[in-house]
């Protein structure tokens, strides 16, 4: 397997990298050969609060060294399962910081690795969307990473991500392409007004007003058709929106 240079490669069998390479991160890192797992884990810990506080601060090149050297970190004992908890999110935070770099292939690549290497993490398939979708075809693309996170959503539970996801659907929805892949999708979407309840589409009713998606608001409690929106028209017409403020509409 060949290594990645930027971190957060190939996992071996046996708990730890072949033995040159591990030795190689060692050195780079300033840690111990062989590596102790508990100075392993406590290294990448602190490194990771560095590459937050860079982050926090808008350094964005020196927030993605750091992540990067965590990832290397990740490697000298991949099957840890501090360390294994930790890799999913270091390497979504490194996916944002790509995104912020405007780095959106970089950006899509650590997201789907997150999900390669944790399916349940659902931040995950929320950076891949958010990569791609102001691309070309960015509706198409970020569409398939949407919906196979809200499906980790509903599993989970997690009423403020449910809301996320299916607001940011219903807000592509307008520019997707009406071709057969979208329709599929949409169609077996698994969000109907008996799956969903009320509340949750108030909420998401409440989200789009904020973000003043009109069209997309229309689709949900007019029913009006627009892009491949068929099983989604209609859907939150009996929501109540009476906390839904209209004023600026036509702006």
């Amino acid at each position: 397997m060949a290594f990645r240079g930027r971190g957060g490669g190939p996992f071996y069998a046996g708990g730890y990298g072949p033995p040159n390479r591990q030795m190689q991160i060692c050195q780079q890192l300033g840690i111990a050969y062989p590596p102790d797992g508990a100075q392993v884990h406590a290294y990448i810990m602190h490194v990771k609060r560095d590459a937050r506080r860079f982050l926090n601060d808008n350094f964005l090149n020196e927030a993605l060294q750091l992540y990067s050297l965590a990832l290397l970190g990740c490697e000298l004992c991949p099957t840890m399962p501090t360390v294994v908890e930790e890799r999913p999110k270091l390497l979504c935070n490194r996916s944002l910081v790509c995104f912020k770099l405007r780095r959106f292939k970089d950006a899509e690549e650590d997201a789907k690795m997150t999900v390669a290497v944790c399916p349940a993490f659902v931040k995950g398939y929320w950076r891949a969307s958010q990569a791609v979708k102001g691309g070309h075809n960015g509706a198409l693309k970020a569409i398939p990473y949407l919906l196979e996170g809200l499906r980790r959503c509903q599993m989970a539970g997690n009423t403020n991500d449910l809301v996320d996801f299916v607001a940011e659907i219903c807000e592509l929805i307008p520019s997707a392409p009406r071709n057969d892949t979208m329709l599929y999708m949409i169609h077996n979407i698994g969000i109907g007004r008996d799956i969903l309840p009320v509340d949750i589409w108030q909420k998401v009713v409440c989200r789009l007003a904020q973000n003043h998606k009109w069209e997309s608001l229309s689709i949900l409690i007019c029913g009006r058709q627009s892009g491949p929106s068929e099983p989604l028209e209609g859907i939150a017409c009996e929501v109540n929106c009476s906390g839904v403020s209209v004023g600026n509409t036509s702006s």
